[in-house]
């Protein structure tokens, strides 16, 4: 494997004398080769003398010596078994350790100590040619001793501006104009991680340089930037801060003009991003059983406090417990450095991160200080705590309650912890899971709660629970249910075949690496602090082949003993534990609310009128600087690519397609990845669209319940037990997608639609490593030809469980709801969306579950129509999807054909023929758009819940049916993204976040806010000043800077689109996905050369169209209040069943 020259001179004090040395040497390459031909020829003659001869030896030898010298360097260059010499050095570090990782296919870790501060570097040597992302992070390890959300409040803060880049916020600016896949930073319990990543390798040394310089010399705790702990944490204003005119003079005697609301002491209110942030977690019933649950564990440690802040706590941080906080936990002695790339990548961060530690002494005793104590397990009986949280007047959401063990007081062994991995799949990785289905089968409450084991702290602990129960007194039940499950499995343990099921399954997501859209590299990194943390050897977080042949030695040795000895003595006979219950109340949201509207009023009581005048003086000052924008040559400082440097082309992906496959009518696609460890990943897809409109609905929830309830010859746990002994999972899918028409040219480029072309289809998709493929298609087989849905039990039970799933997303992630409810008055492809997944869905799936319950027969017949037009429908509609490297592919051939000529379902003679869903209307587009018109009528919607922030959205037709969508567009809504909106709604509102977003297939735009404690009016009105403020900018910063901005607009866009790194399952579904979609390479391409082309006039055209957004309407999730204060607006009010 290739190495950089920068990294040659490990063992050198003198950093300039070794390359120029190697130059040498390899210049005599060639040389050396010459001479020797010469000498030969020159000996055969015997022309030269004795003593020149003994010259020409010598010089030959030494000649020869350099040549083999070289020809060694480029062998180890060239070779993955390099040497010492060549891993990246710098004067300011010593290397402490070097580990290959046969787990990561031999790359190495290597880590680093700074010798002048004491910091540690932690580097992981990625193949050159390996296609994942480069990443680099810092972490603190940051231990509160309050609720007061400081190490949270700084993560936030310290990105607010540096010494170096004295912009507001530049991580704003790195969001608009870098290719980053990855920009972020995270608040654990016990430390606080900063992380960027992106595959270009010079667009990551801009991201380290501007993380550096935050996390070392940020300008947030200097005495003149006060502000960002005003904005970011909290600060107490008017409620009708921004309205203030302090030059008014007022109109004569009595009239105080600009002053009038001070001597009137108006209302205050609390503002601040992390404390926008925490209040929508706090809403969230199993994040605040959680948190609970973790305090009453560790009641002498750090992990007792709520990291992110509490609310109410949050409120009493001052400048002065900020700064020290930082200065205790930010210091070079406290930091751990990692970066994950090429040499070169690994010497840049060296380099840059030298140039910061050089300026810091090791201070032991910092180290020393954030050191965390393991918790004793002190208790002799659980502990036990109720608490009331905000549920609805009917008391519907019902009685919540987790158990929840500390686990180890002191380090374990790598296999314990793999066995623990394994026992926690085998009482609740799957449905059949033991306690999984004896809590399901109780029929006590709706879901599975609890997270099971975790081990990202210190110490492990493990978590299960039930939420919906009716009665309070269903709790002891719920109880008693959990404890003799675990004697029972003590006494008699686990089937052979669920071991050997759960230890596949964990191997498998082990050896597959999958991290589900985070960059590998981003994941490597977090994963490594997860021991590196506590001063562990961080390789050993990535390496589990020894813990699990170990496993499996004991496995093999005594079955299931490993497994029962754990339940026994660190659950059974563990008396260190905590049950939490949490009561449903209706008043809860509202007494919250009345607590902090008293706390507020004594504030006020408490302020002379000096004082208030102070408050709200600080306040609109807070306004002016978040209004007034940074001086344009402090903002170019900022490093940022060139459009020159950008990939003109659209990434394809190889793919080859074949018609009627077998003479059996079935299209098989097949996409050959550069590797994909052996794994093949296979999608069998059928069409959809002869299910009848009325029951699009079901088809999420009878995918569900296709692998859930067994087959004709298999129990459902017999059947899970099949697909977890021999594959990587298996699931089932639905895909509804627009489809491009045919007689569209792709010279058009994306041209809005009303969307009557749609492909509908229903996979099945699985995992399996290349040599058990044919195990597979026999489940696959099982699926198709003899599924069993009759299982009425199984099918309540599920119904329940994602109703209750629902309602609790709705309550936390309440935009995506609110697009959903958006996009479904303005397009079929969102209507349909919005009744599958939707608010819509869980209105439907509560009548369906009174079906359930109360008349099986009907819904099940119900079912197995859907099933029977699915399975049974035109060979010419369904296609089998083959992702794998060139071996894989080739391997599976021969299954693959039997596959498609003998496991195939019989196809149904009656059903018509097929239609071509790229020329010809979907059966679905009539009845949707009549559906339309009654369930998604274009008025103002508020989705109540129970909930102390909101989610608002407001959206339109950009582009009607038939206009151009430019790529451009793409370009302009990105800067609206984190410009105006990010500027108006999170950073002077107060939310946690905000969004745009345009759809090109619909010509739909949408603006979005995310845990916004502003008046809903307050936030509407931001997003209709949208378009006059694009318009401002670009007339004023758009233009200025020879484009500089827009060209940072593009950069940003396209770093969005590009993404990270593909996995190979992701590289075969987006190829798939295209050829649905009848997209082709020349279409993507000319969308990518739009945004490329983006101009300050595309800008100017966007904001003319924006300021006519066709027929805008609103979307909101909020609660009840929230409602009524948002005067002005004729709502229709929808309450979750």
């Amino acid at each position: 494997m290739g190495r950089s020259r920068r990294g040659d001179n490990h063992f050198s004090d003198d950093e300039e004398h070794i390359p120029a040395l190697r130059a040498g040497a390899e210049a005599s390459w060639s040389l050396g080769d010459a001479q020797m031909l010469q000498a030969s020829e020159g000996s055969r003659r015997r022309k030269a003398s004795g003593s020149r001869w003994n010259c020409k030896v010598i010089f030959l030898m030494v000649l020869f010596s350099i040549t083999a010298l070289v020809v060694m360097v480029r062998w180890f260059e060239s070779s993955d078994a390099l040497s010492w010499w060549w891993s990246p050095a710098h004067s300011s570090y010593t290397l402490m350790d070097r580990v290959p990782l046969v787990e990561l296919g031999g790359q190495y870790t290597l880590r680093y100590k700074h010798k002048k501060s004491g910091a540690e570097v932690m580097a992981i040597l990625q193949h050159k040619e390996a296609p994942d992302d480069k990443a680099f992070g810092v972490s603190f390890r940051t231990v509160p001793t309050n609720d007061k959300g400081c190490a949270h409040i700084l993560e936030h803060s310290v990105l607010c501006g540096s010494a170096k880049y004295p912009v507001k916020d530049p991580f704003l600016h790195l969001l608009k104009s870098s290719l980053q896949t990855f920009l972020n930073a995270m608040t654990y319990p016990d430390r606080t991680v900063y992380v960027v990543a992106s595959r270009n390798s010079a667009d990551l040394a801009n991201l380290m340089d501007v993380y550096l310089d935050a996390v070392f010399k940020p300008r947030c705790v200097t005495p003149d930037a006060q502000w960002v702990l005003q904005q970011e944490g909290w600060h107490a204003t008017v409620a009708s801060e921004g309205n203030y005119d302090y030059d008014d003079p007022g109109e004569g005697e009595g009239d105080p003009g600009g002053r009038r609301s001070l001597l009137e002491r108006e209302e205050l209110v609390f503002k601040g991003v992390v404390m926008a942030e925490m209040k929508g977690a706090m809403s969230d019933p199993e994040d605040r059983l959680e948190q609970l649950g973790q305090g009453l564990l560790f009641p002498d440690t750090t992990y007792r406090y709520v990291s992110g802040g509490a609310p109410d706590a949050i409120v009493t941080l001052n400048q002065d417990e900020f700064v020290d906080f930082y200065q205790r936990h930010y210091h070079a002695s406290n930091a751990q450095l990692l970066v994950s790339g090429t040499s070169d990548d690994i010497q840049e961060a060296l380099d840059q991160a030298a140039a910061y530690l050089d300026s810091f002494t090791a201070r032991d005793d910092l180290r020393k200080a954030t050191r965390i104590p393991y918790q004793a397990k002190r208790y002799t009986s659980a502990v036990t705590k109720s608490a009331p949280y905000a549920a609805d007047e009917d008391g519907d959401d019902g009685y919540m309650a987790t158990w929840f063990w500390l686990l180890n007081d002191k380090p374990w062994d790598q296999v314990t912890e793999m066995a623990w991995a394994v026992l926690d799949m085998l009482l609740l990785g799957t449905d059949t899971a033991t306690l999984q289905f004896a809590l399901t089968q109780s029929k006590l409450g709706s879901d599975v709660i609890g997270g099971g084991f975790s081990n990202y702290m210190l110490q492990s602990k493990f978590g299960v629970g039930l939420r919906g129960m009716a009665e309070g007194s269903d709790v002891d039940k719920v109880e008693g249910v959990i404890f003799s499950t675990l004697k029972t499995i003590v006494k008699d343990g686990f089937h052979p075949e669920e071991i050997e099921s759960a230890v596949n399954t964990v191997e498998f997501l082990l050896r597959e690496e999958n991290t589900g859209g985070t960059p590998r590299a981003v994941d490597r990194i977090l994963a490594v602090l997860n021991k590196w943390n506590y001063d562990m050897d961080p390789w050993t977080a990535l390496q589990f082949e020894d813990a699990l042949s170990g496993l499996k030695d004991s496995i093999n040795q005594s079955g299931s003993k490993i497994f029962q000895t754990l339940i026994q003595e660190y659950l059974l006979d563990n008396t260190h534990m905590a049950k939490v219950e949490l009561v449903p109340s209706s008043t809860y949201a509202q007494e919250t609310e009345e607590k902090e509207k008293q706390t507020l009023a004594m504030l006020s009581k408490s302020l002379t009128d000096e004082q208030y005048e102070s408050l709200v003086e600080e306040s609109m000052a807070l306004i002016v600087l978040q209004s007034t924008d940074d001086p344009p040559e402090v903002v170019a400082a900022i490093p940022t690519l060139t459009l020159d440097e950008l990939e003109p082309k659209e990434t394809e992906y190889d793919s080859l397609l074949l018609e009627n496959a077998s003479r059996t009518g079935v299209t098989v696609l097949t996409h050959e990845v550069e590797s994909s460890s052996g794994i093949a990943y296979v999608d069998f897809g059928m069409d959809m669209s002869t299910v009848s409109f009325q029951d699009i609905p079901l088809i999420p929830f009878l995918a569900e319940l296709m692998t859930q309830t067994g087959t004709a010859s298999m129990t459902d746990a017999e059947f899970n037990r099949l697909v977890g002994m021999h594959t990587g999972g298996v699931y089932v899918q639905d895909s509804v997608v627009p489809v491009r028409s045919t007689n569209r040219d792709d010279s058009e480029g994306f041209v809005a639609s009303s969307e009557s072309y749609m492909s509908s289809k229903l996979f099945l998709r699985g995992k399996v490593t290349a040599g058990k493929v044919t195990k597979l298609f026999d489940i696959y087989n099982e699926l198709l030809n003899n599924a069993n849905l009759d299982n009425q039990d199984k099918a309540v039970s599920l119904l329940k469980e994602t109703i209750a799933e629902l309602r609790s997303d709705v309550q936390g992630s309440g935009h995506h709801y609110a697009r959903l409810r958006i996009g479904a008055r303005y397009s079929v492809n969102g209507f349909i969306a919005e009744q599958m997944n939707g608010v819509s869905n869980i209105q439907i799936l509560s009548e369906i579950l009174m079906t359930a319950e109360n008349n099986w027969p009907v819904l099940l017949n119900r079912l197995e129509n859907m099933r029977r037009a699915i399975v049974g429908g035109h060979r010419e509609g369904m296609v089998l999807n083959l992702t794998g490297d060139k071996n894989v592919l080739t391997s599976i051939k021969s299954a693959v054909i039997v596959f498609l000529t003998t496991q195939l379902p019989p196809e149904d003679s009656s059903v018509e023929q097929l239609q071509d869903f790229s020329a010809s209307e979907h059966p679905w587009v009539g009845p949707a758009l009549n559906g339309m018109k009654e369930s998604a009528p274009l008025i103002d919607e508020a989705v109540v819940v129970q909930s102390q922030v909101s989610y608002v959205g407001k959206g339109g037709n950009l582009y009607l049916p038939g206009e151009k969508v430019p790529g451009s567009a793409a370009v302009v809504s990105g800067f609206l993204q984190t410009g105006y909106l990010w500027e108006t709604v999170r950073v002077k509102n107060g939310a946690y976040g905000a969004s745009a977003s345009l759809n090109r297939d619909s010509g739909t735009f949408t603006m979005l806010s995310y845990r916004d404690p502003s008046n809903i009016g307050k936030t509407l009105d931001a997003f209709d000043g949208a378009a006059l403020d694009l318009m401002a900018e670009s007339v004023t910063t758009l233009s200025q800077n020879d484009g500089a901005a827009v060209a940072n607009s593009v950069i940003g866009a396209i770093g969005k689109m590009d993404g990270s790194a593909l996995s190979p399952d992701d590289v075969g579904w987006i190829s798939l996905t295209r050829w649905l979609r009848n997209e082709s390479p020349k279409l993507r391409q000319q969308w990518r050369q739009e945004m490329l082309d983006t101009k300050l006039v595309d800008f100017v055209k966007f904001s003319e169209q924006l300021s006519s957004l066709d027929s805008p309407s609103v979307a909101v999730v909020t609660h009840q209040s929230a409602v009524e204060k948002a005067g002005g607006i004729n709502w229709k009010i929808i309450s979750l069943p």
